[in-house]
């Protein structure tokens, strides 16, 4: 996992939403046409408590195709292992962060 990581964006660094959030990338595309009122109100409650669902789906798409595993348990094992992070870590200080 680390290594096809490492081999599409070149380093082990995290995508941090935080950082990217501004990119055109990173926003859901908006739907035309009918719609069950169900996947409407689902994305809408979903944009506005998790924005990052998208952007993580989309990176985690790309390696569960590689790895024969749903989109749902690829972005889980990235964000398992830092590899998507919504923020940056806080940094304890001598003093434990109080």
């Amino acid at each position: 996992m680390l290594d096809a990581w490492s081999n599409r964006f070149g380093s082990l660094k995290p995508i941090v939403y935080a950082d990217i959030t501004e990119q055109e990338w990173t926003q859901s595309p908006k739907y035309r046409g009918l719609r069950p009122i169900q996947e409407i109100m689902w994305k809408a409650i979903e944009q506005k408590f998790e924005p990052y669902t998208y952007t993580f789906e989309t990176v985690a798409r790309e390696f569960a195709l590689k790895f024969r595993v749903s989109i749902q348990a690829m972005r889980i094992r990235l964000e398992n292992l830092g590899l998507l992070r919504i923020d940056h870590p806080v940094e304890q200080d001598l003093f434990g962060g109080y």
